[in-house]
């Protein structure tokens, strides 16, 4: 197997397992807390991510990229990235906290300035537990960090199962959130002990990533406000009880985006090294081999999301939240986009482009602004997942055009022409055929071996390949 292909075995994997305990633990609140209270626990906890992302996708990304390029020095770059990532992180925190009033009274929700505080507080250890999740990427370790993320993902499923049996409250649920970041940080201190430090003066290394950090840490939270902004539209416009909608079809279709978010985290250090190596063929070969595999596997996920919406929500989330189902139809196609765009902008990057991916991005986001002011007011929320769907679409087309241009390497149209042509078979049979309750998931998975076997027909794909998906 390629080293593409382990590495995104393993990551898909550990994300897999990730993917499971955060549906778990949203599942689990809300039914345990109540719509209202899950409306507000999601929408402060996509503030944290909004607050957190800069923290995550900076430093611990210019780990990523600096350490594949020169293995020999981890240790000191690491050490430097951990002094700038501190000083960082105090300024995302006193920013979150002494902030918290203001945003509640955006949103309209003054109530919400506690929680927020109280959130925040889990950027310390998760800040750092992503430093040191980013060294074992870089030194392609994809193993030991597959590990760290499931001892991450596992304590903090078992935290919330405690807190919140304990006192049903969104204050419980969020520090039971914090509980799960100590237990990451401290599996990826552990491993780090374990690695070569090297020998050169850390301090050489802070210029080279700051230079690198400033345009990714803008981007990276701009990335995340197309992840969000259009929930806190919804807060803003028409309340907690429609958020929490939005907020629960959002948590499933989000699942291309988080679960082929590990391909983008293989495909960064590996282009990193090819054009560190001047190996521009293997360069597009790995581009050309991530957009396959993620277009492959992100279309039949969104078709069956698309048929099956308003049965996954109930089956998950109970009948209080069906309406979540229609919302999901459309914001599943979104998500799927913005997995690709993030894979396309993530290549950019790779290529010691930062600023192009903040440019394209920028442009997205404010298209996305636009559409959803206009769109959530005369269509409710469906005018929201319809702006993200559009907005993030039109991302993808111009990042396409930028890395084509630059590398002359995209995804062939025949395997577009086989995709499409295997998801339309797909949606056809799966309306002949009602399905209710836990019987979607059976369903679905023969659905999806189906769509497998199409690909094979088309040979688009071969059988080795479909036993390693």
């Amino acid at each position: 197997m390629s080293e593409l292909k382990k590495g995104t075995a393993f990551l898909i994997t550990g994300w897999i397992i990730q993917l499971i305990a955060g549906y778990v633990i949203n599942f689990y609140l809300a039914r345990s807390l109540g719509r209202e209270a899950f409306g507000i626990y999601g929408v402060v906890m996509s503030i944290l991510i909004w607050i957190e992302i800069g923290a995550i996708n900076s430093f611990p990304l210019a780990i990523q990229k600096f350490v594949s390029a020169d293995v020999s020095n981890a240790g000191a770059i690491v050490r430097s990235a951990s002094r700038l990532q501190f000083f960082f992180i105090m300024v995302l925190f006193l920013i979150g906290f002494g902030a918290a009033p203001y945003i509640a009274d955006t949103l309209k929700d003054g109530s919400i300035t506690f929680f927020i505080r109280i959130a925040v507080v889990d950027i310390w250890l998760y800040g750092f537990f992503f430093v040191f999740q980013s060294l074992q990427n870089g030194l392609k370790n994809f193993g030991r960090q597959s590990i760290i993320m499931v001892i991450y993902s596992i304590a903090k499923l078992c935290f919330v199962l405690l807190f919140v049996s304990m006192s049903r409250s969104i204050t419980s649920a969020l520090l039971a959130n914090v509980a799960g970041s100590g237990a990451g940080l401290t599996a990826g201190i552990i491993f780090f002990r374990k690695v070569e430090h090297g020998e050169n003066d850390h301090s050489s290394y802070i210029k080279p990533l700051i230079r690198f950090v400033v345009p990714i840490a803008i981007y990276s939270i701009m990335i995340n406000l197309l992840l969000n902004v259009d929930l806190w539209i919804v807060k803003y416009f028409l309340g907690s009880g429609c958020s929490a909608d939005y907020y629960s079809a959002g948590i499933i279709a989000k699942v291309p985006y988080y679960l082929f978010f590990s391909i983008s985290a293989v495909a960064l250090p590996a282009i990193s090294n090819a054009l560190a190596d001047k190996r521009t063929d293997r360069v597009g070969k790995t581009i050309q081999n991530s957009l396959r595999y993620l277009i492959i596997l992100s279309v039949i996920i969104s078709v069956l999301a698309t048929v099956y919406g308003r049965e996954i929500i109930n089956l998950f989330f109970g009948p209080q939240y069906l309406s979540a189902g229609d919302i999901l139809k459309v914001l599943i196609w979104g998500m799927s986009s913005l997995a690709c765009f993030f894979l396309l902008t993530t290549i950019i990057n790779a290529d010691n482009r930062p600023v192009k991916s903040f440019m394209i991005t920028g442009v997205v986001l404010i298209i996305d602004l636009i559409l959803n002011l206009i769109l959530v007011q005369r269509m409710g929320v469906m005018g929201a997942a319809l702006s993200t769907t559009v907005s993030v679409t039109t991302g993808c087309i111009i990042a396409g055009c930028v890395v084509i241009r630059r590398f002359n390497a995209f995804i062939k149209m025949i395997t577009v022409i086989r995709v499409a042509s295997a998801a339309v078979i797909i949606y056809f049979i799966s309306n002949v055929f009602t399905v209710r309750g836990a019987m979607i998931i059976i369903s679905g998975a023969a659905l999806a071996i189906l769509y497998g076997l199409i690909l094979i027909l088309m040979r688009e794909l071969s059988w080795r390949e479909l036993l390693h998906f």
